[in-house]
């Protein structure tokens, strides 16, 4: 069907009117029933800071010091009484495949992770890679039947990835007895363990190609059954309920299962990454085109998805982010998605210390946080700019009161407004410090925006 509307708005609500978006979205009710303030469903994962290398110690402390200061997840979720989640990441299993708390890292289990998370009064996630197995896995080594395999026999590789060691292949989604296994392991995860939020990550893999040895169908129809037996485990036994965040996805084929899904490549705390650049990778995991990704689908965000754009950065270390590359990741995360989690260390918050060109963390967080509260909850339409940089881009608010412009070239460029920028010295309405742009005055047009950086007028 063609749909003709005649501005972002008019479109985005005829989209929501036409995929019925109040009823898509009650199974997570619970989840983005948010208190005046707060835009956004939130919370920490533990990826983008301790990648793989995690255990019960550096758990235990994020999980102490995260109500203990004014990291961004107290400060913006906790302290407002919005629901916050607390996600384990890639790196507790023994093994992709082998879905058991690793022996020596986690020796007292998951479900005591479940248990120290939910007393802390967060919600209880968990990483899991369910279609995913490594060949020296012990589950590809005791059921080699359970493996997709190709027309000669071989197993298909569904990836690779150097955390993992390399090749990694995928289960056969057609047979019964792998559909028994994903249940069993769903309903470890839920009922035994106690986790509430479930990030499901490379869903890709259900739906590649091989000789299916088990019922018959398409990968399509395969991927439909065993999502709609996952969704048996939205409500716990005990009757909690869980969410699921879905990643590495095909959209048409899990938005209407699993809506709270990633709406792009995978950021990072580098603005890119020249290597995956040069080759031409599309799906890079950079700063740069994750907020690329997030601005492209804005218009599926609370319409088909609730658009999750992966973590924000306030932190000092790790990174090298500039302020006001961070400032735009945040930003652009909070008027584009519907998710906010942060990945940043709660245990070391409050002791960096600014410079003279960086602020230091607990500067960076509370002027965020002002930021978000001056954008409310209001909606936002984008669009590239008209015969400029590809990568520059203005955007508005649907009450007309908050416009602007975001640069993600490696450029000065310069947005055409069409009015003229608000005075300094309106309350309220110049742009921030972190905006890294002059107050600029004068007649509507081409307002100059320096590269990795916003312009915000009017909030």
């Amino acid at each position: 069907d063609l749909l003709i509307a005649p501005d972002y708005f008019s479109l985005k609500d005829r989209l929501a009117s036409l995929w019925d978006a109040r009823a898509r979205f009650d199974d997570l009710h619970w989840l983005a029933a948010l208190p005046q303030g707060v835009k956004s469903i939130g919370g920490y994962a533990s990826w983008y800071n301790h990648y793989t290398d995690i255990d019960e110690r550096i758990i235990a402390e994020d999980l102490a010091a995260i109500r203990s200061n004014n990291n961004f997840v107290n400060a913006y979720f906790i302290r407002r009484g919005a629901p916050a989640v607390f996600q384990i990441d890639d790196g507790w299993q023994t093994m992709v495949g082998d879905w058991t708390a690793h022996a020596t890292k986690f020796p007292g289990g998951m479900a005591l992770m479940a248990e120290r998370i939910q007393q802390q009064g967060l919600i209880p996630g968990l990483w899991l890679a369910p279609f995913l197995l490594r060949p020296d896995s012990e589950t590809a080594r005791a059921h080699p039947e359970w493996l997709l395999r190709d027309t000669k026999g071989k197993p298909v590789k569904a990836g690779w990835n150097p955390n993992w060691g390399g090749d990694v292949w995928c289960l056969d989604l057609s047979l019964p007895k792998v559909e028994g296994y994903l249940v069993q392991l769903f309903d470890t995860a839920v009922n035994s363990w106690g986790f509430r939020y479930l990030k499901l990550d490379f869903l890709y893999a259900g739906l590649v190609r091989g000789a299916f040895a088990g019922q018959k169908g398409g990968a399509w129809q395969h991927y439909a059954r065993i999502m709609a037996r996952m969704l048996d485990f939205s409500r716990a036994k005990d009757g909690a309920p869980v969410a699921f965040l879905s990643c590495g996805a095909p959209i048409e084929s899990t938005a209407p299962f699993m809506p709270l899904m990633r709406s792009g490549a995978d950021t990072r705390e580098h603005w890119e990454w020249p290597q995956l650049k040069l080759i031409g990778h599309q799906g890079r995991p950079s700063a740069k085109m994750n907020m690329r990704d997030s601005i492209g689908r804005a218009l599926l965000d609370k319409t088909l998805l609730l658009c999750d754009p992966d973590v924000i950065f306030c932190r000092t270390e790790r990174t090298s982010l500039r302020d006001t590359e961070k400032f735009l990741v945040g930003i652009t995360a909070a008027m584009f998605g519907s998710q906010l989690m942060i990945s940043d260390d709660p245990a070391r918050f409050g002791t960096s210390q600014s410079s003279r060109d960086r602020m230091s963390e607990s500067e960076f967080t509370e002027q965020l946080i002002e930021w978000l509260s001056k954008l409310g909850d209001r909606e936002f339409a984008v669009q590239r700019s008209a015969h400029r940089s590809p990568e520059v881009y203005h955007f508005s608010s649907r009450d007309g009161s908050i416009y602007g412009g975001i640069n993600l070239s490696d450029r000065m460029n310069h947005f055409m407004s069409a009015k003229a920028p608000p005075s300094a010295d309106a309350e309220g309405s110049a742009p921030s410090t972190l905006c890294a742009a002059s107050a600029s005055r004068g007649a509507a047009g081409a307002i100059p925006i320096p590269p990795h950086s916003l312009l915000i007028f009017g909030a």
